[in-house]
């Protein structure tokens, strides 16, 4: 069985989160990115008062360590299954753990995580997308690629955490909507699909409510558009001609006709005149 730690009560001494493995799916999205790539998420850590010490074994993979080097969190592997051993118990005699922000969110994604295979973000179209995914049997003639929904693939490189076989793939190639594959490749052959990611269009762009005059006056302004350059299409207009009229300009020949005409019934108009003098 796992010792238990525990602190001079005396003292109120305390353990405080070490190291955590924000690559893990259970963080994915959890927290805002950062302004540097150097710093990680900024993070509230609980007081830990007294906490069991698990052994990770050949099968665990701490998730999160406390300052005395022991484990937070840890998760183990049986087969296809999951498991999260929390070192703490859930009330407030070892720690301030259910006081925390943390708390909730953690013990949700904790749940959602153990429930289905994976957790997978979704992004939006522009977006940086960035993906954890735990790799088994690797080797290194293994060779990854990132098929867009057009089915153009894109080599990608990984990042490996130091243990738990965890691999973080990063892609700023978003341009498209739709769902993207993460696939493994193995000596040539492709091999298992890793990942599947959607890619989806922004919320506001299914918004099919009309935009107000002041809506779209601020919209050509920020995009740089003066409004000489903007000709507003109204339902009753022919759009077809509208935009035909736009890119080429407006047709004279019409006119020109109708001009050609009106001289020649001037002159026409002239010459009796003449005869009758």
């Amino acid at each position: 069985p796992a010792a238990v730690t525990t602190p001079d009560p005396a003292t109120r001494s305390f353990l405080s989160f070490a190291k955590v493995e924000f690559e893990h799916p259970l963080f994915a999205g959890l927290f805002e990115q950062q302004a540097t790539k150097k710093s990680g998420p900024v993070i509230e850590s609980p007081k830990v008062y007294s906490s069991i010490v698990p052994q990770t074994g050949a099968r665990g993979n701490s998730i999160i360590s406390l300052s005395n080097g022991t484990s937070f969190l840890i998760e183990y592997q049986r087969g296809a299954g999951r498991i999260l051993l929390f070192s703490v118990e859930a009330g407030m005699t070892w720690s301030d753990f259910p006081l925390k922000g943390l708390f909730v969110p953690l013990l949700y994604r904790s749940g959602l995580y153990l429930a289905q295979n994976q957790i997978v973000p979704s992004f939006i179209v522009g977006d940086e997308m960035k993906v954890s995914v735990r790799l088994r049997n690797r080797t290194d003639k293994d060779s990854y690629v990132l098929r867009s929904p057009s089915g153009i693939d894109e080599r990608i490189v990984p990042q490996f955490t130091s243990s738990g076989g965890m691999a973080a793939f990063t892609s700023p190639n978003s341009s498209e909507a739709g769902i993207y594959e993460l696939r493994k490749t193995s000596g040539g052959k492709e091999g298992e699909l890793l990942q599947a990611l959607a890619v989806n269009i922004p919320v506001e762009e299914t918004d099919l409510q009309h935009a107000s005059d002041d809506e779209m006056n601020n919209f050509f302004a920020r995009v740089g558009l003066l409004p000489a350059q903007v000709r507003r299409v109204v339902v009753s207009d022919n759009i077809d001609a509208a935009i035909l009229e736009s890119r080429f300009g407006v047709e004279l020949w019409k006119y020109f006709i109708g001009l050609a005409l009106l001289f020649a019934v001037a002159e026409m108009a002239l010459g009796r005149e003449s005869k009758d003098a």
